[in-house]
């Protein structure tokens, strides 16, 4: 959750630094306001969605602010249905190989590893083997200031990226101007 004063700054920042598509979790204080915030202020530069879309009432939501995509910590079908029929790219969260089967056969844009920290990335290799086909969304921590904030990045790009985003992750990030080096 990002605090409704503090997003355009922190937006901003990633931005700068270098991050193209940012999530507001549904669950945040205004969030449908950052989210029309921040497509109105980068107007095609950056990937405004939303997450923590549980309900097909958040999905409302979210799509009545514009999210150009939609994330969720769980897999529920019914939601991941609404997404796709109304053409919105949904990443639904999963946990075992069977889900991510289900959800990608349910048209599910790719999956969300959630929660990935507890699997390592011998899981997320093993499952690469059979299901090399589905792309996997990993969330990697990128900065703590009083919250927490994260970034996406499917598999396949970790893997490529994986010496930058791990000297990213050791950055212990104070303030907004770190915020924006760290993305450098």
């Amino acid at each position: 959750k990002i605090p409704y004063e503090k997003s355009a700054g922190i937006i901003q920042a990633l931005y700068e630094g270098g991050i193209r598509a940012v999530e507001i979790t549904m669950d945040s204080e205004n969030a449908e306001a950052m989210i029309r915030e921040a497509l109105d202020r980068f107007s095609g530069k950056l990937l405004v969605g939303a997450g923590t879309v549980l309900t097909i009432a958040d999905c409302d939501r979210a799509m009545d602010a514009g999210a150009q995509f939609l994330v969720a910590p769980n897999f529920n079908s019914d939601v991941l249905a609404y997404a796709v029929e109304k053409n919105v790219p949904f990443i639904p969260g999963v946990f075992t190989p069977s889900e991510m089967v289900l959800a990608d056969q349910a048209g599910a844009a790719m999956v969300k590893l959630f929660p990935a920290s507890t699997l390592g990335p011998g899981f997320i290799k093993d499952v690469k083997g059979p299901l090399g086909h589905i792309d996997i969304l990993i969330i990697m921590l990128i900065v703590r200031l009083r919250h927490t904030l994260y970034m996406y990045m499917p598999f396949r790009l970790l893997q490529r990226y994986k010496k930058y985003l791990l000297s990213c992750c050791l950055v212990d990030t104070l303030s907004l101007k770190k915020m924006y080096l760290c993305g450098k």
